[in-house]
């Protein structure tokens, strides 16, 4: 199953055994959450209801400073996400 998530851009997924490691890996970034990594840990999740062979989930951040710092602000995909949540609440209530 690991070759499945090898192509990743901010997770990384290694099977030791019976344990999955899923690491947030954007350290110079201080593993702050994206739009992407919603999307990567989506399909690690949905890999690992059906895979009978791990039984534990070790989750870690890359680097020595953060293990994740929350939501990255600077991403764009969530600010568009901002917009239209704004545009949305604005029309729901005038």
């Amino acid at each position: 199953m690991s070759s499945r998530f090898a192509d990743f851009e901010t997770l990384r997924y290694e099977e030791r055994g019976s344990v999955a490691w899923v690491t947030l890996d954007r350290p110079d970034a201080l593993n702050a959450f994206t739009a992407t990594m919603q999307d990567e840990f989506r399909t690690v999740w949905q890999g690992l209801r059906t895979n009978d062979d791990v039984r534990a989930v070790v989750l870690t951040g890359a680097g020595d400073k953060a293990f994740c710092a929350g939501i990255d602000r600077n991403d764009v995909a969530w600010r568009l996400g901002d917009e239209h949540d704004t545009i949305d609440n604005q029309s729901q209530h005038p």
